[in-house]
């Protein structure tokens, strides 16, 4: 039976995403107008001179029309508690070993992250890779 729901365009999902901090992976679009999302919820794992370091998280969410081709509500946008917990001790663990590149005042070579800055100006984590010397 289809959806008496117009669909979300994903330009309004991507735009309802970023809102809340998260960066879509997959979408999958339900009979009933909904949408199962795949997303990175970009999560303040640590905080310091320079603000906070963001680390994406994966989360899966459940997305409702409005109507009019946009976003009504997203459910279930916070990471696991665990997995939260885990990502702080990531980046204390990247910093004390000298793995993430891109830290104020500091040159870092051979590292297995860097810091990106994305559109909205967060300083986010991503793996770059291993270097060999």
């Amino acid at each position: 039976m289809a959806s008496k729901e117009p669909a979300i365009t994903e330009t309004a999902l991507k735009q309802a995403l970023e809102k809340k901090n998260l960066e879509l992976v997959s979408y999958t679009r339900n009979d009933d107008g909904t949408m199962d999302v795949e997303a990175n919820k970009l999560y303040p794992a640590l905080t310091d001179d320079h603000g906070p370091l963001y680390v994406p998280l994966p989360v899966s969410l459940t997305i409702s029309p409005n109507g009019e081709h946009d976003v009504k509500s997203i459910e279930n946008d916070s990471p696991d508690k665990d997995a939260a917990r885990d990502a702080k001790q990531f980046v204390k663990m990247l910093i004390d070993n000298k793995q993430l590149s891109g830290m104020p005042g500091e040159q870092q070579l051979h590292t297995t992250h860097k810091i990106d800055t994305n559109a909205k100006g967060q300083r986010v984590i991503r793996r770059q890779g291993f270097s060999g010397s």
